[in-house]
């Protein structure tokens, strides 16, 4: 019998279309009311093939958001996409070679997104809620509280870290990731953000600020004084504009070059200076005040009378992959 590879992706389509209604929560809560169609691009930066099936991520009932799911194997395999729960639309995005971590990812998202961004960009890793520097917790409040500000008015959206200190208790917003490098001031020189490094780190600094004088980026806009570890992110789309489209098309390519180290080019050229590329200016104690009231606020949605019980259906699917995944030892705490 001729094995025709393009039917057989064909019919795994039409099977995962018939059948998606077996992936997900009959009782799952869906956001109401929400935002717009393709307003919120949930990005998962993972590698696998199958992780995008049945993710738990979809019981957090973003309603109307549009996940993209990268693939970064497989080439033959035609890439799917289909309706999910709560109004979403999920897209398999095929990004080759397998080399860049979630940097190659982002950039490619954001080259590829950059004339039509969403009002909302929410960006994870592969293993989105689950690791040693995220919870499931960090993850649905802070998206959830970030996603109510958005429908109500969409105003003053700011740049939120979902990078979370695991076996924290239950204030989520007490830790932002341990960095033993640079700590910047507004609007520094790109040039000076690398002063310091070890050897090796500073050579891939050298590296990314080519790419940076070449697309006449000599500052960075924001300057955060949060500089969170681990690049998961929720963001205002827009601020994709703040660089040229030429600019993510060349970081693309950088990370996607595989004589390079792609440990230290996605921590130097991405991890590192993300928060100061797209967070917010702090111009006074009042703004480091009020983010930190933000990410308080957004903790104690746990604690909200009459919702608990919905905030813990929603996470009980994450929970369970958390445990399996044995994030319970205290070296996590660090």
């Amino acid at each position: 019998m001729d094995y025709f590879p393009e039917a057989a992706s064909l019919i795994l389509l039409l099977a995962l279309a018939c059948s998606q209604a077996a992936f997900f929560d009959d009782h799952l809560s869906c956001e109401n009311p929400s935002l717009s169609k393709g307003d919120l691009h949930v990005v998962i930066a993972g590698y696998d093939y199958d992780y995008m099936k049945n993710h738990y991520i979809f019981d957090f009932g973003m309603t109307n958001a549009n996940y993209y799911f990268y693939r970064r194997i497989l080439p033959r395999t035609l890439t799917t996409s289909r309706y999910g729960p709560c109004g979403s639309e999920i897209f398999e995005r095929l990004l080759l070679p397998n080399h860049g971590r979630d940097a190659a990812a982002f950039f490619d998202y954001a080259y590829e997104n950059y004339n039509n961004p969403p009002e909302v960009v929410m960006f994870l890793h592969g293993h989105a809620a689950i690791s040693w520097h995220i919870t499931c917790e960090s993850v649905l409040t802070r998206v959830l509280y970030y996603y109510r500000e958005a429908v109500n008015s969409g105003e003053n959206l700011r740049m939120i870290t979902l990078t979370s200190k695991r076996l924290s208790g239950v204030n989520y917003s007490d830790w932002f990731g341990r960095r033993s490098y640079t700590r910047r001031q507004l609007n520094i020189n790109i040039k000076n953000e690398w002063k310091g490094l070890p050897a090796i780190d500073a050579e891939y600094a050298e590296g990314c600020h080519d790419i940076f004088t070449r697309h006449n980026v000599t500052k960075l806009s924001a300057g955060n004084r949060v500089h969170s570890c681990c690049a998961s992110f929720i963001m205002p789309g827009q601020r994709l504009k703040w660089y040229p489209r030429s600019f993510y098309k060349a970081l693309r390519a950088y990370h996607l070059n595989e004589t390079f180290n792609d440990f230290y080019q996605s921590r130097i050229c991405f991890e590192f200076i993300l928060y100061d590329m797209f967070g917010d200016v702090y111009r006074s104690q009042q703004d480091v005040d009020d983010e930190k009231a933000w990410y308080i606020s957004a903790s104690n949605l746990l604690k909200s009378k009459g919702y608990r019980s919905d905030y813990i259906h929603r996470l009980k699917r994450c929970r369970t992959e958390t445990r399996k995944k044995s994030y319970t030892s205290k070296s996590y705490m660090n």
